[in-house]
Parts: C-alpha cells; sequence; structure tokens
C-alpha cells in the first residue's frame, strides 16, 4: 500500500481498500449518495443485475455454511482429525465446492479473520471527507465488533482452534501481522510518510492492534458486550493515534536492497 498517492495499492484486496480508505480527498467531492455518471443513482438495478446479486448471497451463504459447519466439526473432532471430505459432506456441498472456496484447510478455519479485514477495510473506504481518520478507524473497529457480536459462538470456537498447534498460532500470527501491515500503511498514508521508516505510524498501529487482541482476549476470558469493550479500547488509544499523527515525519528514504553476503 505504499505509493497510494501513486494509486498503487500491492496486497491484498482488503488491504489495499484499507490503504485507500486514507487517501486525500479533493475539495468538493464529498459524496451524499452512490454515484453514476456525476449524478445520484435514482434507477431501479435491471435483472442482470438483480440476477448477478441474487448469486452472489448465494455464494456467500454458501461460504459461510462451509465455514460454521467446518468450525462445529473442529470442535467436536478436533482439527487435525477433521477432513474436507467431512466438511463437504456435513454441509451438503461437493468436495470440489468446498475447495473452490477454500483451497487449504486452515483457510477455512482463518475466514473470521478474514472477514473481519474485509469489514473494516470496507468501512475505512467510506471515510467522510470532514471525518478524522481515527474517527473512520473507530467506526471501522465498531463494524468489526458488531459482526463479532452476530456469531460469537463460532467465533470464540475458532479461537480456541486456532491455537491446538503451532502451525495454526503461525497463521494466525501472520493475520496480526496483515493487519498491523495494513494500519500502518494507512497511518503512514495520512502523515504522507513512508510506511518503512515512520516510527510513529508504526507504533500507533501496534497500538491499535494489541488493543483489538486485547479485546478479543478480555471478551474470549468473561464474555460481556464486545461493542461496549471496543469503543473503550478507542476511547483508551486516541491519545497515542493523536500523538503519532503530529510526530514529526522522517525523511523518505529508500531501502537498499539486501544483497547476499558471502564469507
Amino acid at each position: 500500500m505504499h505509493g497510494v498517492a501513486a494509486g498503487h495499492c500491492p496486497g491484498n484486496e482488503a488491504a489495499a481498500r484499507l490503504a485507500r480508505g486514507a487517501c486525500r480527498r479533493p475539495a468538493g467531492s464529498c459524496r451524499t449518495g452512490p454515484l453514476k455518471d456525476g449524478g445520484l443513482v435514482t434507477t431501479a438495478p435491471d435483472r442482470s443485475q438483480q440476477s448477478a446479486s441474487l448469486r452472489d448471497r448465494l455464494r456467500i451463504q454458501t461460504r459461510d455454511e462451509i465455514y460454521r459447519t467446518a468450525i462445529d466439526l473442529f470442535v467436536a473432532n478436533g482439527y487435525e482429525a477433521t477432513t474436507m471430505d467431512e466438511i463437504a459432506d456435513a454441509a451438503g456441498v461437493s468436495r470440489r465446492t468446498v475447495y473452490r472456496y477454500f483451497p487449504l484447510k486452515e483457510d477455512v478455519l482463518f475466514e473470521g479473520p478474514r472477514r473481519w479485514l474485509e469489514v473494516f477495510s470496507s468501512t475505512v473506504a467510506t471515510r467522510r471527507c470532514d471525518e478524522s481518520l481515527f474517527d473512520a478507524v473507530r467506526r471501522a473497529g465498531i463494524a468489526v465488533a458488531e459482526h463479532l457480536a452476530q456469531d460469537p459462538v463460532h467465533v470464540q470456537a475458532g479461537r480456541r482452534v486456532s491455537k491446538e498447534s503451532s502451525a495454526l498460532r503461525s497463521r494466525a500470527g501472520l493475520a496480526t501481522a496483515e493487519w498491523t501491515d495494513a494500519i500502518t500503511r494507512l497511518l503512514a498514508a495520512e502523515r504522507d510518510a513512508d510506511p518503512r521508516t515512520d516510527l510513529a505510524a508504526a507504533v500507533g498501529a501496534g497500538a491499535l492492534v494489541h488493543g483489538i487482541g486485547a479485546v478479543g482476549r478480555v471478551w474470549a476470558a468473561g464474555g460481556g458486550d464486545v461493542v461496549a469493550m471496543t469503543r473503550q479500547m478507542h476511547d483508551l488509544v486516541e491519545p497515542m493515534w493523536q500523538r503519532a499523527l503530529a510526530a514529526p515525519i522522517p525523511p523518505h528514504t529508500v531501502q537498499p536492497d539486501a544483497k547476499e553476503v558471502t564469507p
């Protein structure tokens, strides 16, 4: 996502959308509704659009059914003992369908974190012209918390299963790193700084990601209102973000390519 100003956001789609949420909007570009050809969309969708929408909903439902079924099997039988064939049979779909949505078994387990980053990124992408970056991030975090609250059983179960082996814990660590990297780049883009060398952006992102993790741990330990805890977490993190945004911007530097050193 470095180089947002140039219009190029590498990385996965959700992370790219997250970076684009930081892009500064030109004056007068505030939008009050969906736009098409310079004006508000007022016409009803045609039948092809309605059919595409129905197909999208069916795909989402199928993907969700596979995910929920897999989590239930992981809890009942153990992650390692559960096969993709068993997931397909229990979900009432073909083996081919399961692999079309989830090429790897661990992809099913980590469907939750993928969704949460998507919700977060999509929400930040709707940042209003008069909205501060942190307010957009707070709104996105609350949207994720509301998503978690819709299905706490499978969210909590997936969290427990992800700790069953070192390989799964490693995958969970990669998901956390993806969040940290995306938010670092988001914050650095707001400061017009290089995310590779902007310590303030890295610290601010780390504080938020650790705050998100803390909410998850406390919620898992005692239940409670995950949305309320998320609001409180953002209140605690906000002063650090304000300091990070106001910190001096380091000079833009190009990291030299790593070269192999031979003895």
